[in-house]
């Protein structure tokens, strides 16, 4: 999403195998947050895995990201562990999404 040139808004997914896919990438500028952009790039995202025949969408979010991880509750994606950091990695929740097709 960009407003004035700029972009304040982007979100990637990637599908990992044929029925499984993962948000990579889900930002939105501190300015422009809880107007909705978020929401409807998720909806956009999981509507183009459902054409791809995706089942479930997967997401990692830091644990010090309680916000957005109780966003993403929110909407429907529920969490499947909370992993412990390690020198080489932070601490996270794994959420997933399942699609009814």
């Amino acid at each position: 999403a960009e407003d004035d040139g700029k972009i304040i808004a982007c979100a990637s997914i990637k599908k990992n195998t044929e029925h499984v896919g993962e948000i990579s990438y889900l930002y939105v500028h501190r300015k422009y947050s809880r107007l909705g952009l978020a929401t409807e790039m998720i909806r956009m995202m999981l509507q183009h895995a459902k054409l791809k025949n995706i089942l479930q969408v997967h997401i990692h979010i830091p644990q010090r990201m309680r916000r957005a991880l109780k966003f993403m509750e929110e909407i429907g994606f529920f969490r499947l562990s909370a992993q412990m950091g390690s020198s080489y990695k932070k601490p996270e929740h794994h959420l997933v999404f399942e699609l009814r097709h």
